[in-house]
């Protein structure tokens, strides 16, 4: 019974790992082809830029979920992939306040407000897990 927890455990734990790296890559094409597709296809400069703004977001948040994973695989510190989140994180908070302030000069009301929430979600949460990090950091 032993070696079945043994065993149980690292398939769950490899499970884990897997889905995480999956959902990583998964994104980062989703954000590859979004942003190919927008700029193919959108005529209207404010929406073609919003949208590529949301698919380079989704870029960042599957490198993001991906890059520590490959990075200790690839044996680097455990500084280097700090440095690299944050990198990838201070991005996500750059690129929600660009999509706010583009957001501000839509003209429907609804399609200004859910954008901006959109962007602002994106944003805080983006900045919280900064805040977390430098906790991290400091300790």
């Amino acid at each position: 019974m032993f070696h079945v927890m043994l065993i149980l455990i690292s398939l769950v734990f490899l499970v884990i790992i897997g889905s995480i790296l999956l959902f990583g890559l998964i994104l980062v094409m989703a954000g590859i082809l979004g942003g190919a597709t927008v700029t193919a296809l959108i005529k209207n400069k404010i929406v073609k830029y919003l949208l590529f703004i949301a698919c380079c977001i989704l870029l960042l948040v599957g490198s993001f979920c991906a890059i520590p994973l490959i990075c200790m695989f690839l044996g680097f510190s455990s500084e280097i992939i700090t440095i690299i989140s944050a990198f990838i994180l201070i991005s996500i908070g750059i690129l929600s306040i660009v999509g706010i302030i583009i957001s501000k000069s839509i003209g429907k009301k609804i399609g200004r407000v859910i954008s901006i929430v959109a962007f602002s979600i994106a944003g805080s949460i983006a900045f919280v897990i900064i805040g977390s990090l430098a906790l991290v950091i400091m300790m």
